[in-house]
């Protein structure tokens, strides 16, 4: 047993602030959740920032 807690995962509307710049993230009230890809509000530019985002997204 340990006297410490566990690290909490952060809440959809942090994770959804966290990646914006690169993701526009929305949730369904079934929980179902959509996520289009952009960059800054425009269109798609691929990159290596957006390659590392897309993994560490789908991780959350």
């Amino acid at each position: 047993m340990t006297n410490t807690n566990y690290v909490k995962w952060p809440d959809f509307e942090q994770i959804k602030e966290m990646f914006k710049e690169l993701f526009i993230m929305d949730r369904r009230e079934d929980g179902v959740v959509t996520v289009r890809m952009h960059c800054n509000g425009g269109p798609l530019i691929w990159s290596m920032e957006l390659h590392d985002a897309i993994g560490k997204m789908w991780r959350m």
